[in-house]
């Protein structure tokens, strides 16, 4: 029998993709009631104020991409579970969080193209 999960992390494109909240918020409620006892990290809504920030500072978009990345990499740790938001191909914050989780040998969640709005 599986051991049950008790953290999971979403994973999924949100540079270039303008209904990524709706999509990331939409899949997290899915899996709060496929996994009750587990906690949802949902970095797009959990980094938004961070993401805001970063946008007025003086770092670059790459910069910024690039320090979003290296928190949500720290986030992972804390996590057994990745669920990874269908469309990331292209998505390169996402390409290094599934080469972590594969790394560090998480669980990966399925998760269902009709989750998404």
């Amino acid at each position: 029998m599986d051991e049950p999960i008790y953290s999971i992390y979403l994973s999924g494109k949100i540079t270039g993709d303008p209904n990524y909240l709706k999509k990331f918020w939409a899949v997290a409620e899915v899996l709060n009631k496929k996994y009750p006892n587990a906690e949802i990290f949902n970095p797009a809504s959990e980094l938004l104020e961070i993401s805001k920030m970063l946008s007025r500072s003086d770092a670059t978009e790459e910069q910024a991409h690039d320090i979003l990345v290296a928190i949500c990499l720290k986030f992972m740790k804390k996590c057994q579970g990745i669920a990874v938001i269908p469309g990331w191909c292209g998505s390169s914050g996402t390409s290094v969080e599934v080469e972590e989780a594969l790394r560090r040998g998480m669980k990966f969640v399925p998760v269902d193209k009709d989750w998404l709005p």
